[in-house]
């Protein structure tokens, strides 16, 4: 069985890296919608209009801490103060490097995890399996 949600939405600046991973996860076939934002503002609105435009609300947010303009931190700060239907999805913090700032996510409610860059598709199964294992289709 593997793990197939209805949307990721991946928050990252880098255009290489969303790229990968977009595709990576349409070769996995692990969501039916993949949102990419390149900025923290720019997935806030999409998750703040979501239903008004009937987009679908991701399930998943693998988030970048390091962006110009609103950065990963502030991100979880502006998601924290949406209303509740706005912020239904899991957080994943995705590191370039492991520097101690990862101990810094534990009293973040919403954030469930974290990865090393890039996202390959073990550790992508991995977090599918660990955190939506209810979302599994045969």
């Amino acid at each position: 069985m593997r793990t197939k949600l209805d949307c990721i939405m991946i928050v990252d600046n880098s255009m290489s890296d969303n790229f990968l991973h977009e595709r990576m996860m349409q070769r996995m076939g692990c969501a039916n919608h993949v949102a990419v934002m390149r900025t923290g503002h720019g997935a806030i609105d999409y998750l703040s209009s979501a239903d008004k435009k009937g987009c679908l609300p991701p399930q998943l947010i693998l988030l970048n801490l390091e962006m110009p303009g609103m950065n990963g931190w502030e991100f979880i700060e502006a998601y924290e103060k949406l209303h509740q239907y706005d912020k239904s999805a899991e957080i994943v913090v995705m590191f370039n490097t492991l520097d101690g700032t990862e101990q810094e996510l534990a009293g973040k409610p919403h954030v469930k995890d974290y990865i090393i860059k890039p996202l390959t598709e073990q550790s992508l199964q991995g977090l599918l399996e660990l955190h939506f294992a209810d979302k599994a289709v045969k």
